[in-house]
């Protein structure tokens, strides 16, 4: 390897060197070393684990998201058709038949004639095929008022907007940090499959080098401990 000064073996430049030896540029011996690094092995971490670390596989969904039609407002779930002429003058009453949480997993079809209650990320219920927000009613508990009218589809999240079951979400080689971490979480993925996080050492040597507490044998020499 090339001898140098401190300072002279910036990219690009050739580090002096003693006469009969051949010189090495940075490049070449940063190609040198990495040609003889490989991988670390692959284990498997907790999410918990894995900030960090390289990901050792393609992540890819194997579910949905949203899992089900979802609320995208706080409001009620109605046909659209039978409130088609809703307004300020013409309001339209339905019976309130249901209050579905943004806790619930799935709920009973919504029957003609009928509005549910629905809050945001609250299962769609079969039947419904718009959601009327908060401010265009009168906010009723049994009876709610409509004054304006949704369009077909309107304020409904559909199954499967967000993600789709075997699309990629991450490709090995990626780091994985906050944001990735909560697309894995966000799929249901408690574990990930990982390179191991690299154990570095440093080990300092020479002659100057004493024990802590004891003085050097040599003026100019440091006392100063150097971990090891």
């Amino acid at each position: 390897m090339a001898h140098g000064h401190p300072g002279h073996g910036e990219a690009g430049h050739v580090c002096p060197v003693e006469p009969g030896v051949t010189p090495i540029s940075v490049e070449d011996l940063q190609g040198r070393i990495l040609a003889a690094v490989a991988p670390l092995p692959v284990v498997e971490v907790t999410l918990d684990e894995a900030d960090g670390l390289v990901l050792a596989a393609d992540a890819v969904s194997q579910v949905q998201l949203p899992p089900f039609d979802n609320s995208a407002m706080d409001g009620y779930a109605v046909r659209a058709a039978e409130v088609a002429g809703a307004s300020p003058d013409t309001p339209v009453r339905l019976p309130v038949a249901a209050e579905i949480g943004a806790g619930a997993t799935s709920w009973s079809p919504l029957q003609p004639g009928t509005a549910a209650k629905i809050m945001t990320g609250a299962p769609v219920p079969a039947g419904c095929d718009a959601v009327v927000p908060y401010e265009w009613t009168d906010r009723g508990a049994d009876t709610v008022t409509i004054t304006e009218a949704p369009t077909f589809g309107q304020h409904i999240r559909p199954a499967g907007d967000d993600i789709t079951p075997g699309q990629l979400l991450l490709t090995a080689g990626t780091v994985l940090g906050p944001r990735q971490l909560g697309v894995l979480a966000g799929v249901g993925q408690g574990s990930v499959r990982v390179h191991r996080r690299p154990r570095v050492a440093v080990l300092s040597t020479g002659a100057e080098l004493v024990a802590a507490g004891r003085a050097g044998s040599s003026p100019g020499r440091s006392t100063t401990p150097t971990p090891t």
